[in-house]
Formats: C-alpha cells, structure tokens, sequence
C-alpha cells in the first residue's frame, strides 16, 4: 500500500491521541498502532447532534478538535451535565454495554472527532490488556456524575473518575 505524508501525519496524530486518553494511555506502540488502525475521524457542525437518547451505543468517541456538550434533558443549561474539550472521551459505555444512549451528545462547535465502534473494538479487545477495567471505572464515574449535584464542579469540567476513600 501506498501512503502519502499527510497519511502518515494523521495516523500518528491518531497514535497520539490515544495515547493521551487515559483508557488507552497504557498501552505499548504496537497495541495503540494497532488500535488506531481501527478508528474512523468524523467531523461535525456546530448543533449537530453526534447521537440522541435512546439511540443504539455503536461508538466511543475522542474529541479531537471543537468542543461538545452532554445534555440528560434537552439542550437546557440545567440538563447540560459536561462540556467536553480535545482529548476528551465520551459514548464510551457502547464497548461493554448493549444498551440505548441515556444522554445526548452535541457539538458545540466544528468538531472533529475520532471514532471506535463496539464491532472495532471486540476484534481487538483481548489484544488490549487493562482496557475494559479503565472502561467501566469511567463508565460508572460518568453515570454517577449525571445524576448527583456536584456544586463545586465548573461549567468547563467533567467528572472522569470518582473514587470514594476512607
């Protein structure tokens, strides 16, 4: 196969944001070059909506480029639950779980986004050590940040993990 120089510079952009990303930042080369080769970049418009409640969990997302917003309840200031940043993850429940969207993900701005879809991701899943246990931990961080108050937690922050010490 033939690649081209900016072929070769995206790919090892890809490399690099996952690498980035706490689920994958512990993987060696090998397992995140094999890894990137399984993920797709989507772009989107400002209001675009990326995928709506109850809609079937197919990919995980990275946030590449732009800004999007996680709504429970509508596009309302009260029902926005994270406001998302490059590097950022979300729609990651749709690797381990089966089960419709419960919140709606919308660009906020042209975003670019890196996808990994559940079918991607079992072919390579025992290829990935660690993977599925840092995927549950922020499955269920994000899951439990949607429905408590955090007052503390600014308009530009996100809960990635909760942790409960005694």
């Amino acid at each position: 196969m033939f690649y081209t120089w900016d072929m070769l510079s995206e790919y090892q952009e890809i490399i690099e944001l996952l690498d980035q990303t706490p689920v994958f930042s512990h993987l060696d080369e090998s397992e995140l070059n094999n890894l990137s080769g399984l993920c797709k970049t989507e772009v989107y418009k400002p209001g675009e909506i990326i995928f709506d409640f109850d809609d079937p969990s197919e990919a995980m997302y990275i946030l590449k480029e732009g800004e999007v917003a996680l709504f429970l309840d509508g596009h309302s200031y009260q029902g926005r639950f994270a406001s998302l940043h490059q590097g950022d993850v979300f729609g990651e429940e749709a690797l381990i779980f089966d089960n419709p969207r419960y919140y709606q993900a919308v660009a906020e701005k042209e975003t670019v986004l890196l996808s990994l879809t559940a079918e991607n991701y079992l072919y390579i899943a025992d290829e990935l050590p660690g993977v599925e246990d840092r995927l549950e931990v922020l499955i269920r961080s994000r899951a439990l940040s949607a429905r408590v108050s955090l007052p503390w937690l600014q308009s530009d922050e996100h809960v990635h993990v909760m942790t409960r010490r005694h």
